[in-house]
């Protein structure tokens, strides 16, 4: 459609041409422009919402992981003393392997004479009336003393080891272990080997007062707990060394 003059009125006279674009043409026009630019905006601003949700999700992950994280450290290094939650060190690359490596070994020769079971960082309840709960490096329990068939989905196993393993870290302090010691057979736990890497001995405890000390070219002995056990102390360390 045209715009047309008044009524009476001529081209001539109005001093106006006639329009060469419909006015409906040119509306359209700029119609479609501005159609095209709030298009443009909506999605400018769904993308930075998108970015802004994407970063709130992130961060929700971020924080969720991080407590999940100290959760499972904190699970895994306290014990229980006389009721009072007490927060240790986290064994160090060196110690874990070594007390991985043992546990293999012992799992490794108990397994087919249907022994018992090598642990390492369980927590146990050795006293339940003291409220003491311990978690030696590397533990062994005879299949004798599990208190049940199936190892019960608890914090803490409320069982007695036979035999308690404590390979001595730089932040261990003396008193910690020989207290260690202490309780372990006032809990009735049968055998306790206190290991020293940076010199390679090994002190082997049948009481806290009856002790032996190994040095890295002797041999450590299961005794009753493990019988036929034997391991060079030597052998022991091959797992923290590259072999030549």
């Amino acid at each position: 459609m045209y715009l047309e003059p008044f009524q009476g009125e001529t081209a001539a006279n109005t001093g106006f041409s006639r329009p060469k674009v419909p006015i409906r043409r040119k509306l359209g026009l700029e119609c479609d422009h501005w159609r095209a630019g709030l298009t443009q905006l909506y999605r400018g601003r769904c993308i930075i919402e998108h970015m802004r949700r994407e970063e709130h999700v992130m961060e929700a992950s971020r924080s969720e992981l991080a407590q999940v994280t100290a959760s499972g450290e904190d699970i895994e290094r306290y014990e229980i003393i006389d009721g009072v939650r007490v927060e240790r060190e986290p064994m160090g690359a060196f110690e874990t392997v070594l007390a991985s490596w043992l546990c293999y070994l012992m799992n490794s020769f108990a397994a087919g004479k249907k022994l018992g079971l090598a642990v390492n960082e369980v927590l146990f309840v050795l006293n339940a009336a003291r409220h003491l709960n311990r978690r030696p490096d590397v533990a062994f329990v005879s299949y004798a003393r599990w208190p049940s068939s199936v190892v019960a989905r608890e914090p803490a196993w409320n069982v007695v080891p036979d035999l308690a393993i404590e390979i001595v870290s730089p932040t261990n302090l003396a008193e910690e272990i020989d207290r260690k010691i202490t309780d372990y057979f006032e809990a009735q736990v049968r055998l306790v080997w206190v290991l020293y890497p940076d010199s390679g001995r090994a002190y082997v405890y049948q009481s806290p007062t009856h002790v032996s000390i190994l040095e890295r070219t002797d041999t450590l002995d299961g005794a009753e707990v493990l019988p036929g056990f034997r391991l060079p102390i030597a052998q022991l360390y091959e797992a923290v060394a590259k072999p030549e």
